[in-house]
């Protein structure tokens, strides 16, 4: 099994705690859809194998979690299933290779004016006596 694959079926396992098998006491229905959503996300950036936004949609995912426990909406029981459960995924991620460098280049840096002033010619100094002239 690929670690992509690998990643896959650890959000599989977290798919089904989240929408599978509640009861009213475990999980609210605002509870399991505000965590659908982010599990949709999670699938959505494993999917692309993109473990930088995975792993940013599981601490999304883990903070609902914690939000959800607290107004009474999970169970702690139900709350440590799920979390446990991105914790595999998080760890099977850490398998995947690191993203690659970007190939945009960066800014090249502007000259920024000193002054808005338009410049001066300078003028050109007048005569003091040196050379021809008047003694």
């Amino acid at each position: 099994m690929t670690i992509h694959r690998a990643a896959v079926a650890g959000v599989l396992g977290l798919a089904i705690l989240v929408g599978c098998g509640s009861s009213a006491t475990d999980i609210s229905e605002r509870a399991q859809r505000q965590l659908q959503t982010r599990l949709d996300e999670v699938t959505a950036a494993v999917g692309l194998a993109d473990s930088v936004s995975a792993r940013s949609a599981l601490a999304d995912l883990e903070r609902s979690v914690t939000q959800l426990v607290d107004a009474g909406q999970l169970s702690a029981d139900r709350a440590a299933e799920i979390l446990a459960a991105a914790q595999d995924v998080a760890d099977r991620l850490s398998l995947l290779p690191a993203p690659a460098p970007s190939l945009t280049p960066s800014p090249t840096p502007t000259e920024t004016p000193t002054s808005l002033a338009p410049e001066k010619p300078d003028k050109p100094e007048k005569d003091k006596g040196k050379g021809k002239g008047h003694h």
